[in-house]
């Protein structure tokens, strides 16, 4: 294995002798060198670049959504600097063709602010469709936004596995990852989550848990609320403060790994290399917020679902402007150093299985935001838009809307109420 200043110079050279048919970019930044070739007739699949994790410095990217879908070429991901992606081996090529068997059993660790709503409701109409049973909290969507899972969080005689069965099929709903408990639950699922660079997850948790009214008390008229909150987090992030555990390395924390405050440097790195390597195991396949649409064409491939299962409306859209600074930038990354690491590795194991997808995945990746711009045309209202949430917008539909619109707007909420009736009805009806 090469280390990391050896692909360096691999690239290097790699890159002058390619000079001919390619234009080479270097890029330094404060986390790495960057190489990257814009080549248009380089297959997407066979790119050899170094990718480090998507740096932002003035803007976030936003969650995906239909109506800033770009209908980007992959051309132009081949530019933007993520990770490093290796050719497809031949048994991967081999085994592309082969027949899968689709995957029913499910566990999606739901994440806070990483679009996880939007792939929760994928998730709960695949299931829905077919009947599957759902692990449901006894009440509202949520089962813990601050523990782990526990098998006592359901309420198992009142809602049961459907018709009968003796073990669930699918859980979605907030709660903290814990493997064993859920494994007594769902046994033999495939475990899945989502994860986003964490400039812009927490901006997005700054403005949706509403901490920016902390900062007003502490400094009135503060013309930068978030770079003041990051000049000390701690003061800030005690329990008074709504959700104030997602503060520091919250996606870690909902991943079953908690982080002090005051844990930085090589014993933070320890620890969270340490973890990591462990999810690694553990989880089949970790998306990511900013490759949303790659993402699921991983999970229709990997999970053997349809195209059409995995078209979404997106949920809640945030209502975040700010204008994050390089200096604000570092301290965040610094203070969430543990969730960089975590987005860096599993970044990087996505884009390795997009190499092992083979030469088909920039048309499939097309004819699904083809299928995405089709439904936002067929259901969504352009005119209109719900903000009754001062935290977020959301979409509404046209008055025409098909029943499948309908089903592919209910977010986590409405989609928990439905299924939570149908199994406790199915379940009357079978006990009778």
């Amino acid at each position: 294995m090469l280390g990391c200043s050896g692909r360096r110079v691999y690239a290097l050279l790699f890159a002058l002798s390619a000079a001919i048919c390619a234009f080479v970019y270097v890029v330094v930044n404060a986390d790495n060198l960057v190489i990257f070739m814009k080549n248009q007739s380089t297959p997407y699949w066979n790119m050899q670049e170094l990718r480090p994790a998507h740096l932002l410095m003035n803007v976030t990217v936003p969650v995906p959504t239909q109506s800033s879908i770009q209908n980007r070429s992959l051309a132009d991901l081949k530019n933007e600097k993520n990770t490093s992606i290796t050719e497809p081996t031949q048994e991967s090529l081999k085994n592309a063709g082969t027949e899968c068997k689709q995957v029913t059993k499910v566990v999606y660790i739901k994440t806070h602010k990483t679009a996880s709503s939007t792939m929760a409701s994928i998730i709960q109409r695949f299931g829905d469709s077919r009947n599957l049973s759902f692990a449901v909290p006894p009440r509202g969507h949520i089962l813990s936004s601050r523990y782990g899972f526990k098998q006592n969080m359901l309420n198992s005689t009142k809602y049961p596995p459907l018709n009968g069965g003796t073990h669930y099929d699918i859980l979605t709903n907030h709660v903290g990852y814990n493997r064993h408990e859920m494994e007594a639950v769902i046994p033999n699922a495939t475990y899945i989550t989502v994860l986003r660079h964490p400039v812009n997850q927490l901006v997005s948790a700054f403005t949706y848990f509403e901490w920016t009214k902390a900062v007003k008390a502490y400094r009135r008229g503060s013309a930068d609320l978030f770079a003041t909150f990051m000049e000390r987090p701690t003061r800030f992030l005690t329990g008074k403060m709504k959700f104030w555990w997602q503060g520091h390395n919250g996606q870690l924390y909902d991943l079953g790994l908690k982080t002090q405050n005051k844990d930085t440097g090589k014993k933070l790195d320890d620890r969270v290399h340490k973890y990591i390597a462990v999810l690694d195991r553990e989880l089949d396949l970790v998306l990511i917020t900013e490759y949303f649409d790659e993402s699921l064409l991983i999970l229709k491939n990997q999970l053997c679902w349809s195209m059409d299962d995995i078209v979404y409306i997106s949920k809640g859209l945030g209502t975040s402007h700010h204008i994050i600074t390089q200096q604000t930038r570092d301290k965040l990354l610094k203070w969430n150093r543990g969730d960089f690491l975590l987005y860096q590795h599993f970044n990087r194991t996505l884009w390795e299985k997009i190499a092992e997808y083979g030469p088909t995945f920039e048309q499939d990746l097309k004819q699904l935001r083809g299928k995405l711009q089709e439904t936002f045309k067929e259901c969504i209202n352009p005119l209109k838009m719900n903000t009754k949430d001062r935290r977020e917008r959301k979409y509404v539909l046209k008055t025409t809307a098909s029943k499948n619109c309908l089903k592919m707007s209910f977010d986590d909420i409405h989609y928990t109420n439905i299924i939570r009736k149908k199994q406790l009805k199915t379940n009357d009806e079978f006990s009778s």
